[in-house]
């Protein structure tokens, strides 16, 4: 399976740059930990999640319509798009390590039960 990894961060501060490189190694790992191949790292700095004309969420969705990659790996899905329920992100394969978090949680608690 072939990925493709967005970071996002509104803000184009020094601290900024840390969080999108923090964000970077995290998707990085969670791929080479489930065998997924990455075929782009894409990112935004200083752009808004409230919209989608962002130059590298526009480049991931280009690389997924292309078939140049399967899925999507963000931290969490509101770095792709924050609150605007859009009908294009709908249809996008997307895999948020937050939610992935949460139902690995989720899980080992009904296990324990």
């Amino acid at each position: 399976m072939k990925a493709v990894l967005y970071c996002r961060m509104s803000t184009s501060s020094s601290f900024a740059l840390d969080m999108i490189r923090g964000q970077q190694l995290r998707l990085l790992n969670y791929a080479r930990e489930n065998g997924i191949e990455v075929a782009g790292v894409y990112s935004d700095v200083g752009y808004p999640g409230s919209a989608l004309d962002n130059p590298g969420a526009l480049a991931v969705m280009q690389a997924v319509r292309e078939g140049k990659a399967g899925i999507i790996l963000v931290t969490d899905r509101d770095r792709l798009n924050k609150g605007i329920p859009l009908e294009e992100l709908q249809s996008l394969p997307v895999i948020a390590l937050a939610e992935e978090e949460q139902r690995t949680e989720r899980e080992a608690m009904e296990h324990d039960l």
